[in-house]
C-alpha cells in the first residue's frame, strides 16, 4: 500500500491536485507503476462501467413517505443486501416486512456507522453533526 500512496502523492505533486481522470491518464503508460492496477481491455472495462451505471440507476430511484412525526421524507427504494454470499438489491418495503432481511440490513448499517466513526471520529465537527441531527451548517 505504501507504493500506491507514494505514487498518488507524486501525481498530486506533479499536477497540483489528485483527480481520478489524471490518475487514469498517467497510468496509461505501460511503464507506469500504476498501470497494472487498471483494466485496459475495453471489452472488460466497458462491461464494468456498465455495471457502475446500473448501480447509479438503482440508487437514483426513491420513494416518498410520511414519517411518524408527519414530515414528508424521501429514501432510496432499493437497498443492497448480502444473502447467501451474494449481493442483491431489494425494495425497502419488502425489507421492512422481513425480520431476517431487516437484521441483515441493520448489521450492514452498523458496519457503515463504524467505518464513518473510524474515518471522521477524530474531528469534533463530526460529533457536532451527530448531535445536531446530521444537519450540518457548512459555510
Amino acid at each position: 500500500m505504501g507504493d500506491l500512496a507514494a505514487e498518488l502523492r507524486k501525481i498530486r505533486d506533479e499536477y497540483g491536485d489528485l483527480r481520478r481522470r489524471t490518475i487514469v491518464n498517467v497510468a496509461r503508460d505501460p511503464d507506469h507503476p500504476l498501470h497494472s492496477r487498471f483494466e485496459w481491455d475495453d471489452r472488460v472495462a466497458g462491461d464494468k462501467y456498465r455495471l457502475v451505471q446500473a448501480g447509479e440507476l438503482i440508487r437514483s430511484v426513491t420513494v416518498k413517505y410520511t414519517d411518524r412525526g408527519g414530515e414528508a421524507r424521501e429514501i432510496h427504494e432499493w437497498h443492497s443486501v448480502v444473502r447467501d454470499g451474494a449481493r442483491a438489491y431489494e425494495p425497502v418495503d419488502e425489507i421492512a416486512e422481513d425480520p431476517v432481511t431487516m437484521k441483515i440490513l441493520l448489521r450492514e448499517m452498523q458496519r457503515d456507522w463504524r467505518a464513518l466513526r473510524t474515518r471522521y471520529g477524530h474531528l469534533k465537527e463530526f460529533w457536532e453533526m451527530i448531535q445536531s441531527g446530521l444537519d450540518p451548517q457548512i459555510e
